[in-house]
C-alpha cells in the first residue's frame, strides 16, 4: 500500500553516493562531544556534530576517502571510507597529552541578534527571489523509497515476485534504514521570475519518471515551482506547518546560537555558525548549522534537521540541505536538497508503511533579466508543460545532470517500471487508490463510492447506492459517471448520471454535463462527510428533512491564469415538496380583500432553470492538478471567491431572482503558536423566492465534524435574503499542552473557534405563518414539533436572522494522529433550541 500512498506526497532526492553516519564521543566518559569537525581529508566537505555528538554526511566527490574528526582539546582522528556504500564510523577521540582544556562554547544570541540585524538588512540584495528578475536552468530529481521492505512485507512468496528488485536496495544515511526506490524522476526545465511586473513561471523542457501512472498529478510537481525552500523567508513551510528559519530577525527568540568558527571560503572570511532550539520551545524548529559570508552577509550554505522539540505529523526526519553561490557580484542559488523519512503508522518507531522521500534541485546559467519578448511566458498559466520529446536520449540526461549516474542508479529507471507489470502491484495500487478516491478501479472501470455503498436517512431509511465511472485507463480525456440508489423506506428508486470532457489539464478546461433524480437535504454544510455516508448515519441525531429534486447541469470550468478560474453553469431543478419539506403558500382568493384569512394551497413542486457565474482568485496558491481533479493545496495571501447566480420568470422558471455572494478564506498563522482560519460571507438575494432558494443558513443534522456548518442550528431553523457569516477557528498546534510533560507525547493540538452569522429577510419573502407578510410570500414556512430531553414539547418554525446566531466551540485534534473532537455551545436563540450544547467527532488528518 506504500507504493501508492507515497505517490501523492511532493518529495524529492539525489541518488547512491558515499554515506557515513555515527557518533563522536570522550573516549574515557562516553558521552557525546558538540560541535567537531567532521570532514574529509583535502577537501572542503564536512560538518560538525550536534548537541549530542550525532553527525551524517553525503558525497559524491571521488576524493572523498579519509574522513577525519578534530576538535581543541582531543587528539584528532582520521579513518579510511568505503566509497559509494554506506558505513557507520564512530569516533572515540582522547584528550590532548599536554591537558589543554577542551572548547567550551557557550550560546553567543546577544552577538548573533546584530548578525541577524545586518543579514535581514541586506535580504533585498542577497535573497534571489527578491531581485528585479531573473531566468535560470533548474534540473530536479526526485525519488521515493520504501524503507526496510523485507521488514515491512516479511512473506516469501511476495519477495518471489520481487527478487529482481533486490539488487538496488540502498541505505539512508540519516536513518541507517535499508530502503527500496519505488518511484523516481528527473526533469529539466528554465524557470522566469520577475517582481515587476510580476512573473513565476517554468518552462519544463524534458521529463522522466519511472514507477508512478503518468495521470497521477505528481508528476507535475518535477520542476521546483512548490518545492524549494528558501531560508530567507522568516518560516520553512513544511507540509502545512511553518517552521521558524534561523535566518529570522527574531531567531533567538526559537534558536541558540553558537559561533564555531571563521572560515576562508573561496578568499572570503565566512562565518561557521550552529543553532539549536532554545530551551523552552516546543514547536518545530530546525537544529543544523550554517555559513555566512562574513562581507555581503549572505547564506552560503545551511544545513537544517527537524528537531524534536514539536510534531509534524508522521514525519520522522526531515533534513534540508541549501546552498548559494556568488554570481556577477551577487548571490544566488546553487543547490537544494531534501530527505524525508515518514511513517503512515500511529507511531513513528515502527518501519510498518514508511517510505523515504529525496530531492535535489540544481540550478545553473542565471540571468539576471528577462526575455526581450515575453509573448510566450504572458500566455502561460502558471507551470507549463511545453511540448517534449519524452523520450530523450541517455546522453541528454547526462549532459544536463549536474553529476553523472552509476550504471546501477539508471538501471533504477527500468527496475521501477517493471514492479507496475508485477500483479500483487496492481492489486495494492486499486485499494489504496479506492481509500483516496472512493472507487475500486478494475481496468477501465471504477466501482464505488466505497463510502455511500449504505447509509441511512429519516425519509428514505436504509439506503444502497451502487455506482461506477471511467478511470483513466479507459480515457484521460472524457469521463463517464452513473449511480443508482434504493430507499427502503419510501421504495423509491434513484438514479443519476455525468459526463465530464478535459479539453486542457494545465490551465484546466473541462466541460460537465450531469443529471439526477434523487433527495437533497437543503440548508446543510459542504462538507460530503456528514451526509449520505455510513459515518453520517451513524452519527445522526436526527432532524433529516429531504426532497425529492430533478436536476440537471451544464458546467463549464475555465482557469484564466493559476490565480483566476471561472465557472460558468446552467443548473435545471425540478423540487418536489413532502410532510418534511411542505409547499404551502396562500391562495389568491377574494375574500382575502374582504378581510378574511385566504385559504391555504399545497403546491406539489416548483422549478427554476438558474445561470450561475463564479469567480475565484487566489495568489501564489499551490495546486494539485489530476486528472479531472484539481486540489486547491495552499497559499499565504487571502482567497476571494465570488458567485452570481439568477433565473427569470418564463425562462423555464418559475420566479426570478438575482443572487450575489462574496467570500473570503484567509489562513493567518501565528508561529509557533498555530494558526486561525477566518471564512468571511456575505450576500444578497434580490427578488420574490420561496424559501428553498433562500439563504438557509447551515445547520448540522449529525454529531460529525462540519468546518461548514453551524454545529447546535437544525436544518431549516434560519433563512435570510441579505447575510453575513464568519467562522474563525484557531487551532494553537499544541503550543498549550507541547508544555505539559504527562500530555506532550500524545501530541495532541487545542482548538477554538467561534461561528456567527445574522442577517435580514425582506417582507416578500417572510414566509412566517400567521404574519401578514406571509399573504405574499411565495411559500409558507415550514413548522414543525420536537420534544426536548426534559419531555417539554416545542413548536418551532423557520424564522429571520434579526438577532446574530452565536455559537462557539473547544476541541482537541490530532488524536492519534487521526480524529479530533469538538464541544460546541449555543449563546444565542436558546429558548426555541432542540439542543444547546453538541460534541461531535470527525476524522481530521494533518500534518
Amino acid at each position: 500500500m506504500i507504493f501508492i500512498l507515497a505517490l501523492l506526497l511532493p518529495l524529492v532526492l539525489d541518488a547512491q553516493s558515499t554515506k557515513v553516519k555515527g557518533r563522536v564521543t570522550d573516549a574515557d566518559t562516553g558521552e557525546g562531544i558538540p560541535f567537531v569537525g567532521v570532514y574529509y581529508k583535502g577537501t572542503t566537505i564536512g560538518i560538525s556534530t550536534d548537541l549530542d555528538g550525532n553527525y551524517s554526511i553525503e558525497t559524491r566527490d571521488p576524493a572523498a576517502q579519509v574522513l577525519t574528526a578534530s576538535i581543541l582539546g582531543y587528539d584528532t582522528q582520521e579513518v579510511k571510507v568505503q566509497q559509494h556504500a554506506f558505513q557507520v564510523i564512530n569516533f572515540q577521540l582522547k584528550t590532548t597529552n599536554n591537558h589543554l582544556n577542551a572548547s567550551l562554547v557557550k550560546p553567543d544570541n546577544r552577538r548573533m541578534k546584530q548578525m541577524l540585524k545586518r543579514i535581514n538588512e541586506r535580504k533585498p540584495y542577497n535573497d534571489p527571489e527578491l531581485k528585479d528578475a531573473y531566468n535560470c536552468d533548474v534540473y530536479s530529481r526526485m525519488e521515493l523509497d520504501l524503507t526496510d521492505p523485507q521488514s515491512q512485507i516479511p512473506f516469501n512468496n511476495f519477495w518471489k515476485q520481487f527478487d529482481f528488485t533486490l539488487a538496488y536496495m540502498d541505505t539512508s544515511v540519516v536513518s541507517g534504514q535499508p530502503y527500496l526506490p519505488v518511484m523516481i524522476s528527473e526533469s529539466k526545465a528554465r524557470k522566469y521570475h520577475g517582481r515587476r511586473p510580476y512573473v513565476n513561471k517554468e518552462i519544463i523542457e524534458a521529463n522522466r519518471i519511472s514507477g508512478i501512472e503518468d495521470e497521477n498529478f505528481l508528476s507535475q510537481f518535477t520542476g521546483t515551482m512548490h518545492l524549494k525552500t528558501n531560508f530567507y523567508q522568516d518560516f520553512i513551510n513544511v507540509f502545512e506547518q511553518r517552521i521558524p528559519s534561523p535566518l529570522i530577525s527574531t531567531g533567538f527568540l526559537y534558536y541558540d546560537y553558537y559561533l564555531i568558527d571563521s572560515l576562508q571560503i573561496d578568499g572570503r572570511k565566512t562565518y561557521y555558525i550552529r543553532f539549536h532550539p532554545g530551551k523552552l520551545v516546543s514547536s518545530p524548529v530546525f537544529d543544523g548549522e550554517m555559513k555566512i559570508d562574513a562581507e555581503d552577509y549572505a547564506l552560503r550554505e545551511i544545513h537544517a534537521k527537524l528537531a524534536r522539540t514539536g510534531t509534524i505529523n508522521w514525519v520522522r526526519d526531515l533534513v534540508i540541505d541549501n546552498e548559494h553561490q556568488r554570481v556577477d557580484s551577487t548571490w544566488f542559488y546553487k543547490n537544494d536538497k531534501m530527505y524525508i523519512d515518514m511513517c503512515l503508522f500511529l507511531t513513528d518507531s515502527t518501519n510498518l508503511t514508511s517510505f523515504i522521500g529525496n530531492r535535489q534541485i540544481a540550478y545553473g546559467k542565471p540571468e539576471f533579466s528577462l526575455p526581450k519578448d515575453n509573448r510566450m511566458l504572458n500566455e502561460m498559466t502558471g507551470q507549463v508543460l511545453v511540448k517534449f520529446d519524452a523520450d530523450k536520449s541517455p546522453a541528454y540526461w547526462q549532459e544536463v545532470r549536474p553529476f553523472p549516474l552509476s550504471a546501477k542508479e539508471e538501471g533504477i529507471y527500468e527496475m521501477v517500471d517493471q514492479v507496475k507489470d508485477v500483479p500483487f502491484y496492481k492489486g495494492a495500487y486499486s485499494v489504496v487508490e479506492m481509500f483516496i478516491n472512493s472507487y475500486l478501479n478494475i481496468g477501465k472501470i471504477g466501482f464505488g463510492p466505497v463510502d455511500q455503498l449504505i447509509s441511512r436517512n429519516e425519509q428514505e431509511g436504509v439506503r444502497v447506492l451502487l455506482g461506477a465511472r471511467t478511470s483513466p485507463q479507459f480515457s484521460k480525456r472524457v469521463r463517464y459517471m452513473v449511480y443508482g440508489a434504493y430507499g427502503f423506506k419510501d421504495r423509491g428508486f434513484k438514479a443519476g448520471a455525468q459526463m465530464e470532457y478535459l479539453f486542457s489539464k494545465d490551465p484546466e478546461r473541462k466541460l460537465s454535463v450531469s443529471g439526477r433524480h434523487d433527495m437533497e437535504q437543503f440548508g446543510r454544510g459542504t462538507n460530503l462527510a456528514t451526509s449520505g455516508n455510513i459515518f453520517s448515519s451513524v452519527l445522526s441525531r436526527g432532524g433529516d428533512k429531504r426532497c425529492t429534486v430533478n436536476e440537471y447541469k451544464i458546467k463549464y470550468e475555465h482557469e484564466s491564469s493559476m490565480n483566476f478560474n471561472q465557472t460558468f453553469e446552467v443548473l435545471g431543478r425540478m423540487i418536489y415538496g413532502n410532510q418534511y419539506v411542505p409547499l404551502v403558500r396562500y391562495a389568491p382568493d377574494q375574500a382575502f380583500e374582504k378581510g378574511m384569512e385566504p385559504p391555504l394551497e399545497t403546491v406539489p413542486r416548483f422549478g427554476y432553470t438558474q445561470f450561475h457565474y463564479g469567480a475565484r482568485l487566489s495568489w501564489e496558491e499551490t495546486v494539485l492538478r489530476g486528472h479531472f481533479i484539481k486540489t486547491y493545496a495552499h497559499t499565504k495571501y487571502p482567497i476571494i471567491v465570488l458567485d452570481l447566480a439568477g433565473a427569470l420568470h418564463g425562462l423555464m422558471s418559475d420566479y426570478s431572482y438575482l443572487r450575489t455572494e462574496l467570500t473570503c478564506n484567509y489562513k493567518l498563522p501565528l508561529p509557533p503558536a498555530g494558526n486561525i482560519r477566518f471564512i468571511l460571507n456575505t450576500g444578497t438575494i434580490f427578488g420574490n423566492v420561496p424559501y428553498p432558494l433562500l439563504k438557509l443558513h447551515e445547520g448540522n443534522g449529525t454529531h460529525g465534524l462540519d468546518k461548514t456548518a453551524f454545529a447546535c442550528m437544525d436544518y431549516y431553523e434560519f433563512a435570510s435574503d441579505t447575510w453575513a457569516t464568519l467562522f474563525a477557528e484557531y487551532n494553537m498546534g499544541g503550543f498549550i499542552l507541547g508544555k505539559i510533560p504527562l500530555l506532550r507525547k500524545l501530541d495532541m493540538r487545542e482548538v477554538f473557534g467561534c461561528k456567527v452569522a445574522w442577517g435580514m429577510l425582506s417582507d416578500r419573502n417572510n414566509g412566517t405563518p400567521g404574519t401578514t407578510q406571509a399573504y405574499s410570500a411565495p411559500m409558507l414556512f415550514p413548522q414543525w414539533n420536537y420534544t426536548r430531553k426534559d419531555g417539554t414539547v416545542v413548536e418551532k418554525v423557520m424564522e429571520p436572522l434579526n438577532t446574530p446566531y452565536i455559537e462557539v466551540h473547544a476541541g482537541l485534534s490530532n488524536i492519534l494522529r487521526l480524529f479530533r473532537v469538538d464541544a460546541n455551545w449555543r449563546l444565542t436563540h436558546r429558548d426555541t433550541a432542540r439542543q444547546n450544547f453538541s460534541v461531535t467527532f470527525g476524522f481530521e488528518a494533518s500534518f
